[in-house]
């Protein structure tokens, strides 16, 4: 139906949250391939992306050819209240044992205003890495494209072979 048609990613989130009674906190990071983008009258597809908190993105590209190191081209900035370092910015939803003043609205502001969104072209090849604070407080962003590097060998000329799940 047309009104449940992809508008955006804090749309998508907003419905998601108001559809949801569950209650607890969460950061997040979501993006969504958009493949109807037109540059130039020819299709581009780009990433939406949405950050709630901390949370990222990494995105990496093989920028030398198709056998060269993956390299970072795109990373999202966590998102702290006041700029206080332990203090993610989150989306919540609590009951009177928490917070007897607790407003919805507050989330939707959340998601309206506080959420960090971004488009980014997308390449075939392209390698995105999300995760939470658990990922990415605990190694450096050149850490983790080594890791990938490490892991995601450069394609080999002829016949495609999967890698063993091992």
């Amino acid at each position: 139906a047309p009104q449940d048609s992809y508008r955006g990613p804090i749309p998508l989130i907003r419905r998601a949250f108001e559809a949801t009674e569950s209650l607890g906190s969460l950061t997040v990071v979501l993006a969504i391939m958009d493949n109807s983008t037109q540059i130039h009258g020819k299709a581009h597809p780009m990433l939406s992306v949405i950050t709630i908190g901390d949370c990222e993105l990494l995105m990496l590209r093989r920028l030398q050819g198709r056998h060269s190191q993956l390299q970072a081209v795109f990373h999202t900035e966590m998102q702290r209240i006041d700029g206080h370092v332990q203090t993610p910015l989150q989306l919540a939803r609590v009951d009177d044992r928490v917070d007897p003043q607790f407003d919805e609205e507050l989330a939707l502001e959340v998601i309206e205003r506080g959420s960090a969104v971004h488009c980014v072209s997308a390449y075939e090849g392209d390698i995105i890495v999300m995760g939470s604070d658990g990922v990415f407080d605990n190694l450096f962003l050149d850490e983790v494209v080594d890791i990938c590097n490490e892991a995601l060998v450069p394609p080999r000329p002829g016949a495609f072979v999967p890698t063993q799940p091992a």
